[in-house]
């Protein structure tokens, strides 16, 4: 049976540059260095082919 998984992402990012301008303009086309990466499982959607029902299951989890 197919799942769909719902995460919660948040990153810092840092990015090498002269000023925060050129900064910016980098971070949009070419991203920078993760510096920290923290994922949370929101929920998880099983998903009936059989008919049109939808089960979700939420996962709650504590951050430190």
């Amino acid at each position: 049976m197919t799942k769909c998984y719902t995460y919660e992402v948040t990153m810092k990012i840092q990015v090498l540059s002269e000023t925060e301008e050129l900064a910016k303009a980098q971070l949009d086309d070419k991203g920078g260095y993760i510096s920290q990466r923290d994922v949370q499982l929101i929920a998880t959607t099983e998903l009936n082919t059989q008919d049109d029902e939808f089960i979700e299951i939420i996962h709650s989890m504590d951050k430190d």
